[in-house]
């Protein structure tokens, strides 16, 4: 299903290729488009009180905002998509507290996007007691949201990369590459669980699958660990992406390999 300006959400059915369609969008890197096609599966959510579709699509553009974040180079642009990923999900934090006979389970979720923007938000502060204090704040609630994050064992690679990264500026390198082998072995475990789910199985595999390997790659460079930082960035270039949705991941290893 191909959204654009003149289409419309009208069924259930249409409403969840629209937001697979927009997954796919931003994971190729097109984030711009992404962003539009997930305003449009929210605006109908909100039209058909689809609160629990709304959380999940609310989660998935505070992802938008992050990406965009980054590829800011000036320290205002960045925080202003950065402001727009928080307003996400406290919006959506906001609909669980009001609808309380929503499952639960999506608020493990959004503690992980929650972490993922204070982590954010530590990169730009320039007191480093300020910059320690919510690193330590993001760490203990992605850790948390570990615990009963919903999903196949797979899915916990995706908080997982995050908890790494955090851990990582904290200093504790050892345990943050500890981590990333855990994940590894996570998304092994769960292989099955997650394919047979039938929800973009393989899709999330390559994501979360290229995450773990663009962070290696990024703390190997930041180590001087070239050889090695080049094997992983190389890898996630020539991965096989048969849905053509690494495009982002793909962008953000050329970039690494051309700091090298």
């Amino acid at each position: 299903m191909i959204m654009d300006e003149k289409t419309k959400i009208t069924t259930t059915e249409e409403r969840e290729q629209a937001k697979n369609h927009a997954v796919e969008v931003r994971e190729s890197g097109d984030l711009v488009g992404a962003e539009e096609a997930l305003k449009q599966v929210i605006d109908w959510d909100q039209t058909n009180q689809n609160h629990r579709g709304q959380v999940d699509a609310l989660g998935h553009l505070r992802i938008v905002y992050t990406k965009l974040a980054e590829e800011q180079m000036e320290l205002q642009g960045k925080q202003a998509y950065r402001a727009r990923a928080r307003e996400c999900v406290d919006q959506a934090l906001g609909i669980l507290d009001a609808h309380p006979e929503i499952p639960q389970g999506p608020r493990s979720t959004l503690q992980v996007h929650l972490a993922s923007t204070i982590f954010d938000s530590a990169k730009d502060e320039v007191d480093p007691t300020a910059k320690i204090s919510k690193l330590t704040d993001a760490l203990e609630i992605v850790s948390q949201a570990m615990e009963t994050l919903p999903g196949s064992l797979a899915h916990k690679a995706w908080p997982a990369n995050l908890k790494a990264q955090i851990l990582y500026e904290l200093e504790r390198k050892n345990e943050a590459w500890e981590v990333l082998m855990q994940a590894e072995k996570s998304m092994y475990d769960g292989y099955e669980a997650e394919i047979s789910g039938g929800d973009q199985g393989e899709l999330k595999l390559n994501v979360w699958l290229s995450g773990l390997m663009l962070t290696k790659a990024e703390i190997c460079r930041r180590e001087g660990k070239t050889i090695l930082a080049r094997h992983y960035a190389e890898y996630i270039v020539n991965m096989t992406d048969p849905h053509q949705a690494l495009g982002q991941r793909k962008k953000d290893a050329q970039k690494i390999l051309g700091q090298i």
